[in-house]
């Protein structure tokens, strides 16, 4: 059995991103949040921005996150969908891309079927 913690997500976030969550990053360039940027700072710190948000964009963009090439992106992307939603739908970050590919796949219909965030769940009732 594991720990859960709310606030683990951040720390995990904050490990994984390194550099990129100084200010300047490793090469004293202010670093931009994105996903659509091709270095991998900015796309890790678009997910360590995303897991604190409540809105549908964030999670699509987590969510399409899950299918890149990169395993530390993978991994930070599982966490926030996790600590939004508080499920995984049997995603493993590590596994083979067929394997992560179902997932996915469960992932964009669980979004398409009108998925939110617990907060979001929460401020609704």
């Amino acid at each position: 059995m594991g720990v859960r913690c709310g606030g683990c997500v951040n720390v995990v976030l904050a490990i994984a991103a390194g550099c990129s969550l100084w200010p300047w990053g490793c090469a004293g360039v202010p670093q931009e949040a994105s996903f659509d940027r091709p270095d991998p700072s900015s796309r890790l710190l678009a997910i360590q921005e995303a897991a604190q948000k409540h809105d549908r964009d964030s999670l699509r963009s987590l969510i399409r996150a899950l299918d890149s090439d990169d395993p530390a992106e993978r991994l930070l992307s599982i966490r926030a969908l996790e600590h939004r939603t508080g499920q995984t739908l049997g995603y493993d970050h590590s596994a083979r891309r067929a394997g992560r590919s179902e997932a996915v796949q469960r992932w964009v219909e669980w979004f398409d079927r009108g998925g939110t965030d617990r907060e979001s769940r929460v401020s609704n009732r």
